[in-house]
């Protein structure tokens, strides 16, 4: 059993990284318990994507996203399909609706996966209302809660190796409370850093309550951990 996922971009910026997509698609496919599957993620230009649309569907114009899913013969066949993002439509619906354009991104991530295992939603607004649509959302809010604490888990180990480094580098030059005191320095920066993430990630969450109830709760719960780990992580006083 194995997960191939492959990312490519046709002459378009994209706003997301690739590692990124494709660890979406993943933990797309792990909720949903898939655990041999082959997707290849395609964003194109607007231009590109009308066509596709006028070929493919008979709509006119370009659309956010487009999946094909291929049936497999038997129960343990991979899932296999292509997904199709036009960056520029998540762009404009991103400004319609009010959300960062990495986040539109990833919504459609995972819309056009669930779509290639079979998910299906009515047109027009009363999509919002699917089954489909609350479980895209679900699995965003997982995403995005995991991406802002490997953010923070990052940035705090990368300032307390620094506080540290130079700790041990000015040490021997130093007296030694004036090397504590830049440590300490080094170590108020990491705590106002990892306070700053809180604060953000509390107002996005009251921003996206009656818009996103979902993501609104992950990042409330991610604040809310940040809080608690904070005094764990970052030491009060170095001796």
């Amino acid at each position: 059993m194995s997960v191939s996922i492959y990312v490519s971009a046709r002459d378009v910026r994209v706003g997301l990284a690739s590692a990124r997509v494709e660890a979406i698609a993943r933990a797309t496919l792990a909720g949903e318990r898939v655990r041999n599957a082959m997707l290849s993620i395609t964003f194109l230009s607007n231009t590109a994507m009308a066509r596709m649309n006028a070929r493919h569907l008979g709509h006119k114009g370009a659309t956010d996203v487009i999946s094909f899913g291929f049936a497999g013969s038997g129960r343990t066949s991979p899932v296999v399909g292509d997904i199709y993002i036009a960056p520029a439509v998540a762009r404009a619906n991103a400004l319609e609706n009010g959300v960062p354009i990495r986040e539109e991104i990833a919504r459609l991530v995972v819309h056009g996966t669930l779509h290639v295992l079979g998910y299906e939603h009515p047109a027009a607004h009363a999509r919002t209302n699917s089954a489909m649509w609350k479980r895209q959302e679900r699995i965003l809010a997982r995403a995005l809660a995991s991406a802002v604490a490997a953010a923070c888990a990052a940035a705090d180990g990368a300032l307390l190796t620094a506080a540290r480094e130079s700790q041990s580098r000015e040490g021997s030059t130093l007296p030694r409370g004036d090397a504590r005191e830049r440590t300490h320095r080094a170590l108020s920066i990491a705590r106002l850093f990892a306070q700053l993430t809180t604060a953000a990630a509390f107002a996005i969450a009251i921003e996206l309550v009656e818009r996103s109830l979902p993501v609104a709760i992950a990042l409330a719960v991610l604040g809310v951990v940040i809080i608690l780990v904070l005094g764990e992580i970052l030491p009060r006083e170095i001796g």
